[in-house]
């Protein structure tokens, strides 16, 4: 079971944005809210992105190194929004944070994934 469980997240995480396709239509079947099906599928395609990118990153150079630096790239953007939304209502609304910076790694891990996944490719017809 738990090797089924394993194939199962290595094959989602390998193909995130199947995933996301994947989870939007199980989330709308369920809910028939295109919004919250939506939400949902960043939601999780982003965890599965996080993994994805690491190892991405690490097949490409050899190196955890960009991961950590994109995950770093994500907590300044988080830190950042904290501060102008203190600056711009007075108050922190939390949530709205957590998913303002969710949204936003959706984004750069997405686009990381497919430089990362494309110089994979090429690298590994370069270097045979």
């Amino acid at each position: 079971m738990i090797q089924f469980l394993t194939g199962l997240y290595g094959f989602f995480a390998t193909f995130p944005f199947i995933s996301f396709f994947l989870i939007y239509g199980i989330a709308y079947v369920r809910t028939r809210n295109k919004k919250e099906s939506l939400l949902w599928a960043v939601y999780i395609t982003f965890i599965l992105l996080l993994s994805a990118v690491g190892n991405l990153f690490k097949v490409v150079t050899g190196s955890w190194n960009g991961f950590w630096w994109l995950l770093s790239l994500l907590l300044l953007v988080a830190a950042l929004l904290l501060f102008l939304q203190w600056k711009k209502r007075g108050e922190i609304i939390p949530g709205k944070v957590i998913r303002s910076s969710i949204f936003f790694g959706f984004l750069l891990f997405s686009l990381s994934y497919l430089i990362l996944f494309i110089a994979g490719i090429w690298l590994s017809f370069v270097r045979g």
